[in-house]
Parts: C-alpha cells; structure tokens; sequence
C-alpha cells in the first residue's frame, strides 16, 4: 500500500468512524437522561400516590396526570434531543479537532498493521523460499 493511498484511507475512514461515534454518543447520552428524568417523575408520581400524603385526592390525582403527561413529552421529545446532541458535536471546530486526533490514532494503528504484516511476509518468504526471493520477486509479478 503506498503511503498517498493509506493517507486516503486513513481520511475515510476517520470520517466515517467520527460520524457513527457522535451518533452512539448522542443516543447513549439521550438514552440515560431519559431515563434519568423518567425515574425521577415515576418516583415523584408514587410519593405523590401514597396514601399517606395528606393532600386532597383530587390535587394529587391532578398533579400524577401532569406528570403522566410530562413523562410523556419527555419520550416524544427523545429524537429532537438527539438531533440537538449529534448536531452539537459535529460542529465545523469540534468535529475538526476531534476528527484529527481520531486521524492520528487511525494513521499509527494502520502503520503498525502494515508493518508488521510486511515482517510477517518477510519471515514467510525467508522460511519457505530462504535465499530463492528472486523466484519469488517472478511469481508475485505474474500475478
């Protein structure tokens, strides 16, 4: 693989891996707070449903449908909130900053790779063909 061709690769590759990392990340973050937000409303709703709270049953059966419906705005608003998320880290100075530093990664582990896959061929072609590496230089040509 020739370095231009790796530089290019490296670059795609980033992309498209920073693009499906902000999407997971604002999915996991909206997923927690929702349930988060979801939890404290529930909890709320059963304090609110004791009977040992002294307030008017109407009052409190008043205040569990709002909050019945709150949670409920909460559920439908998940994907905006999402959106919102996804937007925020893939704007141009963020995503760029963090686009490079996933590049950097990416270029490294690649050069690794293809260094050590070349040391393994060498190691190959040295115990199978020893010092025959001009009849091998013929073959990988013919292919």
């Amino acid at each position: 693989m020739k370095l231009a061709d790796m530089e290019t690769l490296v670059d795609e590759v980033a992309g498209q891996a920073y693009e499906k990392t902000c999407e997971v990340i604002a999915d996991t973050v909206r997923q927690e707070t929702q349930k988060a937000d979801i939890k404290i409303l529930d909890d709320y709703s059963k304090w609110l449903s004791a009977p040992e709270r002294t307030a008017d049953k109407k009052l409190r059966d008043y205040a569990v449908r709002r909050l019945e419906t709150l949670r409920e705005k909460f559920q439908k608003s998940a994907k905006g909130i999402m959106e919102k998320v996804t937007k925020s880290l893939q704007e141009s100075e963020q995503k760029q900053e963090k686009l490079e530093q996933v590049k950097t990664t990416a270029r490294i582990s690649l050069k690794a790779k293809l260094r050590d896959n070349k040391k393994n061929v060498d190691d190959y072609k040295s115990q199978h063909y020893g010092a025959n590496t001009k009849q091998v230089k013929k073959e990988e040509q013919s292919l």
